[in-house]
């Protein structure tokens, strides 16, 4: 992690950031609105990853519509709740001391 972000951002657990794959249009209307990335102007399959400060990877999800936002992935997912359980882990297996 760059030293300006370590200092702006000292406590930081997870980085989260969504991706988007082009993908051939559909031939179903359907498909295609729910494909269709407002972003990217093009169809769009989308996922979301997360990697700890040292770019090591936590989390990465299954493929979603382009359509969708990366928030309500994040939220659909429950990935706020995974993180939580992810750092009441980590303050257990360091018996009460809290190392990051």
């Amino acid at each position: 992690m760059p030293e300006s972000y370590k200092k702006d951002f000292p406590s930081t657990l997870a980085i989260i950031d969504g991706t988007e794959i082009k993908i051939q249009k559909p031939s179903s209307l359907h498909a295609q609105s729910q494909s269709y990335s407002n972003n990217k102007s093009t169809n769009t399959l989308k996922d979301l990853v997360a990697v700890d400060p040292r770019g090591s990877l936590l989390f990465t999800s299954c493929l979603f519509s382009g359509a969708i936002s990366d928030k309500d992935i994040f939220e659909q997912l429950g990935l706020k709740k995974m993180l939580q359980n992810l750092v009441q882990h980590m303050v257990i297996s360091t018996n009460g001391r809290q190392r990051f």
